[in-house]
């Protein structure tokens, strides 16, 4: 992650905790995965876990971020901590194994695996290659 970071100017971090527990930030992620803050959202998370070591398992810290993003964060939390949401999340997991995904970022194109952000090019690769017209 280090060597990824710099080759993109991004700061970087060693997390004092790692792995971290990460749940209650991808529940938020996955309520978020249609609307237009998620991305922003978990730029902002990474940042907190990877440039700031601050420990995002925590409701204060997910708190804090989704209010710099302006969003409605006691509403999202209530959300996403409800009995209804929270086996969604579960569901999920449980999808990921019976796909074979074992890490992140992890993209299919047609059917074959591609894991790892060194991989990213050959997916898109293979993706071009296989696509009836252009992918961008």
């Amino acid at each position: 992650m280090e060597r990824q970071a710099a080759k993109y100017g991004l700061p970087w971090r060693k997390p004092a905790r790692f792995p971290q527990n990460t749940v209650l930030p991808v529940r938020v992620a996955l309520l978020g995965r249609d609307e237009p803050w998620m991305h922003p959202f978990c730029r902002a998370m990474a940042q907190a876990n990877f440039a700031e070591d601050r420990d995002i398992s925590t409701v204060e810290t997910v708190r804090e971020v989704l209010e710099s993003l302006s969003l409605p964060a006691a509403a999202i939390l209530a959300r996403v901590q409800s009995p209804e949401e929270k086996p969604k999340l579960r569901a999920q997991v449980e999808r990921a194994r019976a796909l074979g995904i074992f890490g992140a970022p992890t993209l299919f194109v047609d059917g074959e695996m591609y894991w790892g952000n060194d991989r990213l090019e050959d997916a898109l690769q293979a993706a071009r290659g296989r696509a009836p017209g252009p992918v961008g």
